[in-house]
């Protein structure tokens, strides 16, 4: 069974085929005069592609495969992406933050 992700590209939902995936989760003090913490969890997934893909920053990303629209407050939104579609594992490593 092949572990998925869905990526939400301009709206439009695609299900990609997942190599591996690190999550950092962190809540951070909100500041001083709000009296809170945020969510501010990080990920970096490795996603299987042997083309190229249309992938940008700005998509949002959920593990495993989803209906529905993306949730910009729970999803994961990509900051940074690094190409690597050369040698035995070519693949996208997606930098993600909430």
């Amino acid at each position: 069974m092949t572990k998925k992700v869905t990526i939400w590209h301009n709206g439009e939902r695609q299900y990609l085929p997942l190599l591996s995936a690190r999550k950092v989760f962190s809540s951070d003090k909100n500041g001083i005069k709000q009296k809170g913490f945020f969510d501010s969890s990080s990920c970096t997934l490795r996603i299987s592609a042997k083309e190229e893909t249309d992938l940008s920053v700005g998509d949002f990303v959920r593990m495993g495969e989803h209906t529905g629209d993306a949730d910009r407050y729970a999803d994961y939104k990509v900051m940074k992406i690094f190409e690597n579609l050369r040698g035995t594992t070519p693949h996208y490593k997606l930098v993600c933050e909430r």
